[in-house]
């Protein structure tokens, strides 16, 4: 029984720690777009520092569970491609190439149901995010929210998280509690003040 249960939290904190990791990356690449809108990024918090955390969170979260953390992080990777598959990547090769290229590195090492429920969940987080953040991105016209219409974004939302509970429901439950703890803690920290926003006004 506490073996189980050591197993499922390695699995959570794995979850935990790799989307704080997609997190920072997200936050580092869209860091010129979150001036521009005046959004909270955490490359304002760590400056620096973002990379040398990310490592150490990507380890941690990869000792926890493997399979999990991997995939995640590479599913993550695929979807944040497909939003110009045909521009050429600093490595000289189009975004289309490097998707099929980590899709397969990724079946051949877990297998194409855990690839398959990773990439779904994923793919759910950015379009929910997408549809969230439609008037932010209002003037750049990027995300799916933009690309497909926002209702249909909703849609195709709610179908990649059906398919992704079928395929794994515990990855997917654990990871959209992991999801709202890290968005609660992005929305309630005061970046400038380095303190929570509670604590300020008490």
């Amino acid at each position: 029984m506490l073996l189980a249960l050591f197993n499922l939290l390695k699995k959570f904190l794995s979850l935990l720690f790799i989307g704080i990791v997609i997190k920072l990356m997200d936050d580092y690449l869209d860091e010129d777009k979150d001036n521009l809108t005046n959004s909270k990024n955490l490359s304002h918090l760590l400056k620096k520092g973002i990379l040398p955390y990310s490592l150490l969170l990507f380890a941690i979260a990869v000792i926890a569970d493997f399979n999990y953390s991997i995939s995640i992080f590479m599913s993550s990777y695929i979807t944040g491609m497909l939003y110009n598959v045909d521009e050429k990547s600093n490595l000289g090769i189009t975004f289309r190439a490097e998707i099929i290229v980590v899709l397969l590195i990724g079946i051949f090492m877990f297998g194409v149901k855990e690839m398959s429920s990773s990439i779904f969940l994923i793919a759910s987080v950015q379009l929910l995010d997408d549809y969230i953040d439609y008037e932010k991105d209002k003037p750049f016209k990027k995300g799916f929210a933009w690309k497909i219409g926002k209702a249909e974004c909703l849609m195709v939302f709610i179908l990649c998280v059906l398919i992704s509970l079928y395929l794994d429901y515990l990855k997917t439950f654990f990871s959209y509690i992991c999801l709202s703890i890290i968005l609660f803690f992005v929305r309630n920290y005061d970046f400038s003040n380095n303190d929570f926003i509670s604590n300020k006004e008490g």
